[in-house]
């Protein structure tokens, strides 16, 4: 009797382990510091959160470079790049309510960033540049915030599903938006600031929709294209 107690024991303990293994949740922080940073990062499951901190020094600078993967539910990214020449960044998020924090800093040169996110997902992007800043964002019904400040140049490609956008470009030179919203209600508010360039807005929303555009310009020209399909 003792033994075959034992033995279920036994077993008990070794289910929940397995248990608590498939639930645990992954952590991955990544510090980084030189004149060519590279990180690569993939998670699968649950509640798993990836920090990457890079900054580029050294005379020979060239690049900081993420791509991040994470398939699951409630997952969490947090990436600040510091580059003095140029940064880059990819992350896709397969899976509901995951979040995104990417902080990109180049003040001489160039920012860019690739991001996919399905459903109750949520998108927080800020790029500040000396030059060029670039972002494409592709969403299910989700929520996005964009801050996008640059010496020459802005550019934004945003696909949304039943989403909410928070727009703001702010260029010495040009800012350009090409936003798409499909499929239930969106909301886009997009504000656009150039001090001697021009500004362009391009959207398209299908659905029940709500759009709230601002440009302003100080010597070149303002162009806003809103169409709206029920």
């Amino acid at each position: 009797m003792f033994k075959k107690t034992f033995v279920l024991m036994m077993s008990l303990v070794f289910v929940l382990g397995l248990s608590g293994l498939v639930l645990a949740q992954n952590t991955v922080d990544i510090d980084q510091v030189g004149p060519i940073n590279t990180a690569t990062a993939n998670q699968d499951g649950s509640s798993n959160d990836i920090d990457v901190f890079q900054t580029l020094t050294g005379v020979a600078a060239v690049s900081n470079i993420a791509n991040i993967s994470q398939v699951g539910v409630g997952n969490n990214v947090f990436a600040a790049q510091d580059a003095s020449v140029s940064n880059n960044l990819g992350v896709t998020q397969t899976g509901d309510n995951n979040k995104l924090i990417l902080d990109q800093n180049s003040s001489p040169a160039t920012n860019t960033a690739s991001v996919t996110q399905s459903d109750g997902s949520t998108a927080d992007i800020d790029q500040t540049a000396g030059s060029y800043n670039a972002a494409t964002v592709t969403q299910g019904a989700s929520q996005l915030y964009v801050d996008q400040d640059a010496g020459t140049s802005n550019d934004l490609d945003v696909t949304q599903v039943d989403s909410y956008a928070d727009i703001d470009q702010d260029a010495l030179g040009y800012n350009l938006a090409d936003i798409s919203q499909t499929i239930g209600n969106n909301l886009l508010e997009a504000l656009q600031v150039t001090g001697g360039g021009f500004n362009s807005l391009t959207v398209d929303q299908r659905g029940g929709m709500t759009a709230s555009v601002s440009q302003t310009a100080a010597t070149g020209d303002n162009i806003a294209s809103v169409t709206q399909i029920p």
